[in-house]
């Protein structure tokens, strides 16, 4: 194997193993959070997808590295910087997807409905309405745009 090739594959190991355990750790670190849920606030349920009341080895892979194992699509044994991008696309893009549903399905049912978009728009328009006159002024989005501001990068 040449230099260059030992190179890149150590690289795309250390990144492997760095990638894994921080997606380990931050799902473990989001459990204890949740205090009182199993042994020192790991969230049993959330790891044990069969529902069995234990954790499997798969299920144990599939918080971390088992992630990263799964993003060798062409099962040579060797992850690319070509896939460990894709998975950690595809990781970005499930917990977006993930978190914009949590925000917008407000009854916990696991879909989102124009009633429940409706009452959030609803609510955002009352807190924006600051003399509750009904409307939108100029003043109120100049206001609102200001506040913005400070959250964009």
């Amino acid at each position: 194997m040449s230099m260059k090739k030992m190179t890149l594959v150590s690289i795309t190991t250390l990144t492997m193993i760095g990638v894994g355990l921080a997606t380990t750790g931050s799902a473990f670190a989001d459990d204890k959070k949740r205090k009182g849920k199993g042994k020192r606030g790991m969230n049993i349920e959330r790891i044990d997808t069969d529902k069995s009341g234990s954790i499997s080895p798969e299920e144990f892979a599939a918080v971390g590295l088992g992630k990263m194992i799964a993003a060798d699509k062409d099962g040579d044994g060797v992850l690319t910087t070509e896939e460990i991008a894709a998975a950690m696309e595809a990781e970005r893009k499930r917990r977006r997807e993930e978190a914009m549903m949590k925000r917008l399905d407000v009854n916990g049912d696991g879909s989102v409905t124009v009633a429940e978009l409706k009452d959030r728009m609803d609510k955002q328009f009352a807190v924006l309405d600051l003399n509750s006159d009904g409307s939108l002024s100029e003043e109120e989005i100049r206001k609102m745009r200001g506040k913005r501001k400070g959250f964009r990068r």
